[in-house]
């Protein structure tokens, strides 16, 4: 593994993949880990990631995402997705399972549960939805740098239809949206962008003092 910063000046988004090396199961293992491992709002945890290794789908899922050589060519296909819902249940599930984890007595975290609930349940569906996607971001940044940390390539893609996602991989059925997606793998040896400079503005314009 190479070092946090050193991982982030060599990371780039990769165009084309080599279709015919894929990435050990041990290092996919690990990037699954730092998703599970990343932090949410609440640690409600409303990220979920649909690992595609069936090959019929992603190839229809690459018809979905304008034709974009990543999602066939790449080792692996991850699609973040955010729940539809956060239930009263799922809440407490959530919340049993740190009690269980922590040697907490059953329902110690029941205040924080109705709490939860309650704030849960002033978000419209649109309010919710938006909340949601921007969790499974965090889950996403956290998957890049673990790729980029094991000299694994990635690529996240936005651009792709949502509807036809949903309907390919039948996420309705399993309560989820389909927010962004992850092409993991290695690239080609004549892939232009790889040892290119970072084109970032200056740390002065990122963050302003007040």
């Amino acid at each position: 593994m190479i070092d946090f910063f050193s991982a982030l000046q060599k990371r780039y988004a990769t165009k084309h993949f080599n279709a015919d090396l894929t990435v050990d199961e041990k290092d996919i293992k690990r990037i699954k880990e730092s998703v599970r491992l990343s932090p949410s709002s609440y640690n409600l945890m409303p990220c979920r990631v649909i690992d595609v290794k069936n090959k019929e789908v992603r190839s229809k899922l690459k018809d979905a995402s304008y034709n974009q050589g990543q999602i066939t060519e790449a080792s692996h296909l991850f699609v973040f997705c955010s729940l539809n819902a956060i239930s009263y249940e799922y809440i407490q599930q959530i919340n049993h399972l740190r009690e269980e984890i922590e040697g907490k007595k059953r329902d110690y975290y029941k205040g924080y549960v109705e709490f939860l609930h309650d704030m849960v349940g002033k978000k419209s569906q649109n309010e919710l939805m938006h909340w949601s996607a921007k969790q499974t971001y965090i889950s996403l940044g956290f998957a890049i740098m673990a790729c980029a940390s094991l000299s694994i390539d990635s690529c996240p893609i936005e651009g792709f239809d949502a509807e036809e996602y949903s309907e390919i991989l039948k996420l309705s059925d399993k309560g989820l949206t389909p927010n962004v997606v992850l092409a993991i793998g290695y690239a080609q040896q004549e892939e232009g962008s790889q040892g290119s400079p970072k084109v970032r503005l200056d740390t002065s314009e990122f963050f302003l003092d007040i």
